[in-house]
């Protein structure tokens, strides 16, 4: 994952069944206002159908949401994550700048709201 240059991002790692990403997502939603979340990408553990249908459910609009390319990599990814949520802060340059690990509260997920408003700042 690499949002494209100039364009900082919070790449959520995600599961279907995790109410605390629903909770942040939630979070999300109504700290952005029902404006769009054009820099918050979603990758959901049990792939990108059950992860729109998540972002619907949330309220979330505008955001990205993909999927593990196969279920080996599912796999990989479900054991390797340590539990869900999990953000990670990208800058303009492509590189990961914070980890977020678990949900972080409506404050902390207000912190990354700018960045996934699709505002340029990178110090989230």
């Amino acid at each position: 994952f690499a949002p494209p240059r100039g364009e900082p991002a919070v790449l959520m790692v995600s599961s279907v069944s995790c109410d605390y990403c629903d909770q942040a997502l939630r979070d999300a939603a109504r700290l952005a206002g029902g404006r769009p979340l054009p820099g918050l990408r979603v990758v959901t553990l049990e792939g990108a159908a059950g992860g729109a249908e998540m972002l619907a459910r949330t309220g979330v609009r505008g955001a990205w949401v993909a999927e593990p390319a196969g279920s080996a990599d599912r796999v990989l990814l479900t054991f390797r994550v340590p539990g869900t949520p999990v953000f990670a802060v990208v800058d303009s340059a492509g590189r990961v700048t914070r980890v977020v690990p678990g949900y972080p509260g409506s404050a902390g997920v207000e912190e990354m709201v700018g960045t996934m408003l699709g505002r340029s700042r990178t110090s989230n």
